[in-house]
């Protein structure tokens, strides 16, 4: 599926694509090269296809995700933790690895963020 279509199919009202790109994700000894589309309260995992096309692998709610940065207690000492975190929901924990340290922290920062957001408002819904 092309890229339009592929984020189309998620597209709602409420709902917007905050940022995207490719990352590793590594289980065990198996690693994948994967994008990633992250939406305020959706996050997408898709096999990168020929010519950028999109396959879905995984849907996840925010509301069913953690992180964390315990990495080398994850995956061992040879993943690079200035560029890793660990990412997970119910089925799976993965260490996703970015091509720069940068990368890795803005995507953290988001995650957390909106991980926060969703958090709070299921505490303290707002009643109209």
């Amino acid at each position: 599926m092309d890229t339009c279509a592929f984020l189309s199919s998620f597209m709602c009202p409420n709902r917007t694509l905050l940022i995207d790109g490719r990352v590793e994700l590594k289980r065990g000894r198996k690693r994948q090269e994967r994008h990633l589309f992250l939406f305020n309260d959706l996050f997408v995992v898709a096999q990168i296809k020929y010519n950028n096309n999109f396959k879905m692998k995984n849907k996840i709610k925010l509301s069913d995700m953690w992180t964390a940065s315990c990495v080398s207690e994850a995956e061992g000492d040879n993943t690079d933790s200035m560029k890793s975190f660990v990412l997970g929901w119910p089925t799976v924990n993965f260490v996703a690895t970015f091509s720069f340290p940068e990368q890795k922290d803005e995507w953290l920062s988001l995650l957390q963020r909106y991980f926060f957001r969703i958090h709070i408002f299921h505490l303290y819904p707002v009643v109209k």
